[in-house]
């Protein structure tokens, strides 16, 4: 006769691997959070310009604001006129779209300004600016989208990431002066930039508060992020985006409209061929700026470094899972102790790098992008 014995399986035991299956749940959990935070940004901007043409008809976003405060705001996605501007800057013009308020819109808000700088490769007519020009001039408010000097239909030139100079002398132009309050937000390196401006001594009570979205606080940790054999196809993207930038400046160098010593036209030339973010920046950035190596340079305009001086209101948003930015910046930030009133920090569970793979989000599933559209809101009258 077979016998056979049945083992109790003790509390500790049971505890153990309960303990065990929700870690792995978790763990599965992470990881599909981390694939569509790849597909977000993959398809965040084809999903953008399908809702801009489409126009549908208005629906109510919500969207949740610093904790427990919630913002809402009631948008139709229909991708207004935007009045093209060319505005005076440092040896040239910047392209702006100037996206106005629609009637019907808060009219307490006609002061009200804000100004939105795109990503590397970005200009005004990047489909992340427009949505939210878009979006803010039905709230009431006027929007000016920039382009990076040597982007879109600005004056040739080279930009880097602590280059705030064109928006300071972009908002004396005589259009803008009648605006008495005014917010900026950027996106990527955007948002560097406009934190820098948060930091320096020109800035000063230039604007009621500023908002990175999705954006770099330390240079050097990025390019070593990006570079990783892992993000290949964000890294081809970057790339192509910044040599188109070079290429046009060349171009200018050729038709005699820049002017560039033998030097920075022979690195710049030497920039085209960089397979990494790292080689542009030792072949490009280094020469054009003046700096030695392109680790000079990432240590000389991070943003990190000058937070400290930091004297206007800055909100920045993160992805948790954004490919681009790596999740340990958010912790660095944490650790600098600034004033609460100055530095507000805010990490979404969705999205990629600035895009979602569907707009608007709701209240369970917000974005970094969604918390901008929120920030603006509570600036209303």
């Amino acid at each position: 006769m077979a016998s056979f014995s049945v083992r109790l399986t003790s509390k500790a035991e049971l505890s153990s691997g309960l303990n065990s299956l929700q870690d792995s749940t978790q763990s599965l959990s992470n990881r599909i959070d981390q694939l569509r935070a790849h597909w977000s940004t993959l398809t965040g901007p084809s999903t953008l310009l399908r809702q801009l043409s489409k126009r549908p008809a208005p629906h109510s976003i919500s969207i949740p604001y610093q904790g427990a405060a919630w913002a809402s705001a009631h948008t139709q996605a229909n991708l207004g006129q935007a009045e093209r501007v060319l505005l005076e800057a440092h040896q040239g013009e910047i392209e702006g779209k100037l996206y106005l308020p629609q009637e019907g819109s808060h009219p307490d808000n006609s002061e009200l300004l804000l100004i939105l700088i795109p990503g590397l490769g970005g200009d005004a007519s990047s489909p992340y600016m427009s949505w939210v020009g878009d979006i803010a001039a039905q709230l009431g408010v006027s929007t000016l989208c920039l382009s990076h000097r040597g982007s879109g239909k600005s004056t040739p030139g080279f930009y880097h990431a602590g280059w705030y100079r064109d928006v300071l002398e972009a908002i004396q132009h005589p259009r803008l002066i009648r605006y008495s309050r005014r917010l900026l937000a950027g996106f990527s390196l955007g948002g560097h930039i406009a934190g820098r401006l948060a930091c320096s001594e020109t800035g000063q009570n230039q604007f009621m508060g500023i908002f990175a979205c999705c954006s770099p606080i330390d240079l050097a940790e990025t390019q070593r992020h990006l570079d990783h054999r892992a993000w290949s196809v964000y890294r081809r993207y970057l790339l192509s985006g910044i040599k188109k930038t070079a290429r046009a400046l060349l171009e200018s160098v050729k038709h005699k409209q820049l002017a560039v010593s033998p030097f920075q036209q022979r690195e710049l030339t030497q920039a085209l061929s960089a397979k990494t973010i790292g080689q542009f920046d030792h072949c490009a950035t280094r020469a054009l700026l003046g700096y030695p190596d392109q680790e000079s340079y990432y240590q000389g305009e991070s943003l990190i470094h000058y937070l400290p001086a930091l004297h206007t209101p800055l909100t920045w948003a993160s992805n948790r899972y954004d490919p681009f930015i790596n999740a340990s910046q958010a912790h660095r930030l944490t650790q600098l102790n600034l004033d609460s009133d100055l530095l507000h920090c805010m990490t979404y569970s969705h999205g990629g790098h600035v895009y979602s793979a569907s707009y608007p989000r709701t209240q369970t599933s917000p974005t970094a992008l969604d918390g901008l559209i929120a920030w603006i809101t509570s600036y209303l009258n």
